[in-house]
C-alpha cells in the first residue's frame, strides 16, 4: 500500500492497546509494520479478541521466542533495518531482553525509539506496573469522571489510545528533524491523564478548591448534564445566557429573572435541574431533539448497540467488517485516516507468524514454546 509513510519500517513489540494502536495507525499510513509476537501469539488474540481485531490492522506478524538465541538475533536484525521501534513492555522486561534505548541506538544510529509505559522513566514510580486504568486512577481521571463521591473508570481504553496518538506525533516530529539521529520518544500513561486534567488544575488556583462531584455536570455551566426523557437519556448543555433563553422558550420553562444569568443558575443548580427535568421527562428523546433543533446543544445518550448499528457510520466507512478468527467483526477506523487512505487498501489482522519470512535465514520458532521457556508474555507487561 502506498501512503505518506511508504518505505518506513516499524518494529512493534507490545500487547493490549497502546502499542498495537500506534503500530496500526503507522501501518494504515503506509509504513511496513512488523509486529513481533511470542510463538503462541499476542495474548489479546484470546483474552480480548475484539481489541485485537480493532488495533492490529496493516501489519506483518513475526513469531519469535525472544528469550532464545535465535529469537534474540532475529529481533536485532529487524531493528538494524528499522526506522522506528515501538515498545510497551515493562522496564524490567525490556532490560531482560536487552532492548533498551541505549543499546538499540548502538544497533541503529537513526532509530526512532517510542516507549509507552505506565510511568515516566525518571519518576519514582518508573518500575511499577502500569496500564490504562492505573493511570485513570492515579492521574485523577476517575475523580472527575465519577460523581457524588464515587470515582468511576471511563469504560474504554482512552488513555492507551491517547498515548498511541501522542506516540505517533512524537515519531512524526522526530522524522522531520534533519539530520536524522536516534531519538527517544517516551509516552507515560500517567502523564497523558495529567495533561488532560490540565483543563481543571487552574480551576484550583482561581477558586481555591477543586471541582467536585462532576459526573456529567460542569461547575461553569447550568443546566449541564444528563436528563431522563420518557424513553431514554439525553445530554443537555446550556453554555450561554442566550441559549438559556432559547431553552426557556422552546420548553416553556418558567422565565425567572434570577436565572437569566449563569451565576444565578449555577448557585441554584439543583432547582434549575429539577425544572428542566420536569419538562424533559414528559417528552420522548426524538421529540425533545426535534423541539430543540440546532438552537440548544442536546444529544441522545447512545448505547454501544446504537453505535454498532448506525447506518451512517457504516456508509462513511468509520465502521467496517473484517475477518477475525473465522467470523466477521466490526472495527472502527482512526478518524483522520479515513480521508487519507482508500478503503480497499486496508489489510486486516494477520495470523500468528504469517510473515516469519521477513527474518529469513534465521531459525525461527515455529511451534509453541515449552513450559520451561520464558517468553515476553510471561514477563509482566507495563501495559
Amino acid at each position: 500500500m502506498k501512503g505518506a509513510l511508504a518505505g518506513v519500517k516499524v518494529v512493534e513489540l507490545g500487547t493490549y492497546v497502546a502499542a498495537p494502536a500506534l503500530g496500526s495507525m503507522l501501518g494504515i499510513l503506509g509504513a511496513q509494520v512488523v509486529k513481533v509476537e511470542p510463538p503462541e501469539g499476542d495474548p489479546t488474540r484470546k483474552t480480548t479478541p475484539w481489541s485485537w481485531a480493532n488495533y492490529n490492522w496493516n501489519k506483518k506478524s513475526v513469531a519469535l521466542d525472544l528469550k532464545s538465541r535465535d529469537g534474540s538475533e532475529a529481533i536485532r536484525r529487524l531493528l538494524r533495518e528499522a526506522d522506528v521501534f515501538v515498545e510497551s513492555l515493562s522496564p524490567r522486561a525490556i532490560r531482560e531482553l536487552g532492548l533498551g534505548f541505549a543499546y538499540v541506538k548502538k544497533l541503529n544510529s537513526r532509530i526512532i525509539y517510542c516507549s509507552i509505559k505506565g510511568f515516566a522513566s525518571d519518576s519514582a514510580s518508573s518500575e511499577r506496573v502500569g496500564f490504562d486504568t492505573i493511570a485513570q486512577a492515579e492521574g485523577g481521571l476517575m475523580h472527575v469522571a465519577g460523581g457524588w463521591g464515587r470515582p468511576a473508570r471511563v469504560g474504554n481504553p482512552c488513555v492507551d489510545l491517547t498515548a498511541a496518538n501522542f506516540g505517533a506525533i512524537g515519531i512524526l516530529a522526530a522524522m522531520l528533524r534533519e539530520p536524522r539521529k536516534a531519538a527517544f520518544v517516551e509516552v507515560p500513561l500517567l502523564d497523558v491523564v495529567v495533561y488532560w486534567n490540565g483543563y481543571w488544575l487552574p480551576y484550583i488556583d482561581v477558586n481555591g478548591k477543586e471541582p467536585t462531584d462532576l459526573g456529567s455536570s460542569h461547575p461553569g455551566f447550568s443546566p449541564y448534564g444528563v436528563f431522563e426523557t420518557s424513553d431514554g437519556f439525553v445530554f443537555l448543555g446550556v453554555l450561554t445566557d442566550a441559549i438559556w433563553k432559547k431553552l426557556v422558550a422552546k420548553l416553556g420553562l418558567p422565565d425567572r429573572p434570577e436565572y437569566g444569568e449563569a451565576r444565578g443558575r449555577i448557585s441554584s443548580r439543583e432547582e434549575v435541574n429539577r425544572i428542566v427535568q420536569e419538562k424533559v421527562g414528559a417528552l420522548t428523546t426524538k421529540s425533545l431533539l426535534a423541539a430543540l433543533g440546532e438552537d440548544v446543544p442536546c444529544a441522545r445518550v447512545s448505547s454501544l448497540m446504537d453505535i454498532y448499528g448506525d447506518p451512517e457510520l457504516r456508509d462513511r466507512g468509520v465502521l467496517r467488517k473484517v475477518d477475525v478468527g473465522g467470523r466477521r467483526a466490526s472495527v472502527a477506523l482512526p478518524p483522520f485516516l479515513r480521508t487519507l487512505v482508500p478503503m480497499e487498501d486496508l489489510g486486516g489482522p494477520r495470523e500468528v507468524g504469517a510473515d516469519n519470512g521477513l527474518a529469513e535465514g534465521l531459525k525461527l520458532v515455529k511451534k509453541r514454546i515449552s513450559s520451561r521457556a520464558r517468553s515476553p508474555s510471561s514477563v509482566r507487561p507495563n501495559r
